[in-house]
């Protein structure tokens, strides 16, 4: 079981550290209310599709693990360079 403590908040994007290893991941929250309400249900399954192929393609962000909780979806991938810049700026 992984646990996390988020360290930033960019938008929907939250980043955070693992903590048993202190690996810094990307959290991506969707409100499961937006995604019925504007009919992106299908969009939402493509997108963790594509991500979880990340590590086939140099250029995505891998997809490490995925989690629904009773009000939103959440996918947590590899922090990218642009979060890493934002977090050095704190």
């Amino acid at each position: 079981m992984f646990f996390y403590e988020v360290i930033l908040i960019v938008l929907k994007v939250f980043l955070a550290k693992e903590t048993g290893t202190q690996k810094v991941l990307a959290i991506k929250a969707l409100k499961k209310t937006f995604v019925l309400n504007h009919n992106v249900v299908t969009e939402t399954f493509v997108e963790k599709r594509i991500l979880s192929l990340g590590s086939s393609f140099p250029y995505l962000p891998t997809l490490h693990s995925t989690f629904a909780s009773p009000v939103s979806f959440l996918f947590v991938v590899n922090a990218c360079t642009i979060l890493f810049n934002c977090y050095e700026c704190l």
